[in-house]
């Protein structure tokens, strides 16, 4: 079991564009994975910060349609107050200790 913190192209099949192709982890070998649309806040990665735009939203609007975290190609919606590394971590630790004796 793999963890990636990142592959090529695009994690959610309708952003597919000139910009690349869909391209999620599971098609890479990961069983296991959670993985972002690029150009996420680092603070309340679901929120447009102050002075930005997302593509139309304003700030304090949702970024990207409020969802750009993708967790086993299901669209990732809780716990994303907050810090970025937090929220990654949050994720990270319980697929450590759940997967430590495995190679």
């Amino acid at each position: 079991m793999r963890l990636p913190n990142c592959c090529p192209g695009w994690v959610k099949p309708d952003k597919v564009g000139t910009r690349g192709f869909y391209s999620p982890p599971s098609h890479h070998g990961f069983d296991e994975y959670f993985a972002r649309t690029s150009a996420v806040p680092t603070w309340n990665p679901t929120v447009t910060p102050d002075g930005r735009d997302s593509w139309g939203a304003g700030p304090g609007e949702p970024w990207k349609g409020g969802f750009p975290s993708i967790h086993n190609g299901v669209e990732a919606k809780e716990d994303f107050d907050g810090d970025d590394s937090r929220v990654i971590m949050d994720r990270v630790i319980p697929f450590v200790e759940a997967n430590a004796s495995k190679p």
